[in-house]
C-alpha cells in the first residue's frame, strides 16, 4: 500500500485501472459479447458497478465505448 501512496495512487484505484483497460479491450476485440459478460470477465461484481466505473473514468459508457472504436 505505501508504494501506491508515494506514486499517487490507491491499490484499490490501480487495480480498477487494470480492470478497466482489460475492459476497453474486450469492448473492442469482441464486439459480440455482451456488457455484463464483459463487466464479469474484467472482475467488476456487477454490470452496475462496471458502468458506473467505467463512464466515471472515461465520461462514456461502456457501449458508447465499443460503438466508438468499433467504427470503421
Amino acid at each position: 500500500g505505501a508504494a501506491f501512496s508515494s506514486a499517487g495512487t490507491s491499490l484499490p484505484a490501480f487495480v480498477a485501472d487494470c480492470r478497466l483497460d482489460l475492459a476497453c479491450k474486450l469492448l473492442v476485440d469482441t464486439p459480440d459479447t455482451n456488457i455484463e459478460d464483459i463487466a464479469q470477465a474484467s472482475g467488476f461484481t456487477s454490470r452496475r458497478s462496471f458502468a458506473r466505473t467505467f463512464t466515471q473514468k472515461f465520461a462514456l459508457s461502456p457501449s458508447e465505448y465499443r460503438d466508438s472504436r468499433n467504427r470503421t
